[in-house]
């Protein structure tokens, strides 16, 4: 759950700061020795940890130069406010396990709003590559379905709620088996209820999104016990409410979401991005040694000659 909630993270900053500090030189002593800032330093770059948190910081305030003024206290807040709707009370305690404390986690989230910013900047949804990108999701778009569904232990228990339902094909029946009934603690109190979901990419389990996907009209219901998958226990699933496709009009606004969510997870499309916004702030390593040297090339490394060409030229028209 951890590694889910984090998934989404595009930047993780580290506040290490090195070869900065105005007093001793010594960072720490023992008998007959002495560290100091320069064997730190040199040990730090040398390290693939040290690299990364040199490109993170570097990116990191590339992309608040060119963006911070975008980025509202209020998305963050937002962002912040929606964690703690869906973890409760244990947020906190999944921050800490991670190393996080709520204001430290907001940076995180800060930059990943900071990100968005710079790839709906370099890439429009008036550029082709968005065009065709946005005509593919209308393809393979799915509408959310609405279901109840009841989790029993075992497949005679299910056969058995199954009859009682038919005695009454109501939706008010089936959430009153649902509260009696049901294991999922979750969704058992609201009828069996559960949020919309696309049945193609859903995380849900895949034996009751299949089976989910198969009902037509709402009303319909899954007339044998279907198998928990990836759990133990038997379905009943009742469809609520299943519509049409509609028009690419409609869901506009929903696809350009997840166009670019599916983006910025994608280091193909962001490094490329990011290589632009460090181009329009002029971003170098300006140490001589050679450690460091190639600390930005994952920014560049997916594009071609003529490829950075054009983000030059494209970076400094939007200077």
């Amino acid at each position: 759950m951890q590694k889910k909630f984090l998934a989404g993270t595009i930047l993780s900053v580290s506040l290490l700061l090195v070869g900065c500090s105005s007093g001793s030189k010594n960072v720490a002593t023992m008998k007959g020795k002495t560290i100091t800032q320069d064997d730190y330093y040199t040990a730090l770059k040398e390290s693939s940890t040290g690299k990364q948190t040199l490109q993170n910081l570097v990116l990191a305030d590339a992309l608040e130069q060119k963006y911070g003024s975008k980025v509202k206290k209020s998305e963050i807040d937002k962002q912040y406010k929606n964690l703690e709707d869906q973890y409760g009370s244990s947020l906190p305690s999944m921050l800490k396990q991670s190393g996080y404390t709520e204001s430290s986690y907001k940076k995180v989230l800060r930059n990943g709003l900071l990100a968005t910013a710079a790839l709906k900047d370099k890439q429009p949804t008036s550029s082709k590559k968005f065009k065709d990108a946005l005509d593919s999701a209308w393809k393979n778009y799915t509408p959310k379905i609405t279901v109840q569904h009841i989790l029993v232990d075992d497949e005679n228990t299910a056969k058995d709620l199954i009859k009682k339902y038919e005695e009454d094909p109501t939706e008010k029946n089936f959430s009153k088996l649902a509260k009696e009934n049901s294991k999922d603690t979750s969704s058992k109190n609201n009828g069996g209820k559960i949020d919309p979901f696309d049945p193609k990419s859903s995380n849900l389990d895949s034996g009751f999104t299949a089976a989910a996907a198969k009902l037509n009209k709402e009303g319909d219901y899954t007339k044998e016990p279907v198998k928990y998958q990836t759990g133990n226990g038997y379905f009943i699933i009742r469809l609520i409410k299943k519509p049409a496709k509609g028009t690419l009009a409609e869901h506009k606004k929903e696809l350009t979401d997840q166009v670019y969510t599916q983006w910025q997870k994608d280091t193909t499309v962001m490094n490329p991005i990011y290589g632009k916004v460090l181009k329009d702030v002029d971003a170098k390593i300006v140490d001589k040694d050679k450690d460091l040297k190639d600390v930005l090339s994952a920014f560049y490394q997916t594009q071609t000659p003529t490829q950075q060409q054009g983000a030059t030229q494209q970076g400094s028209s939007n200077k």
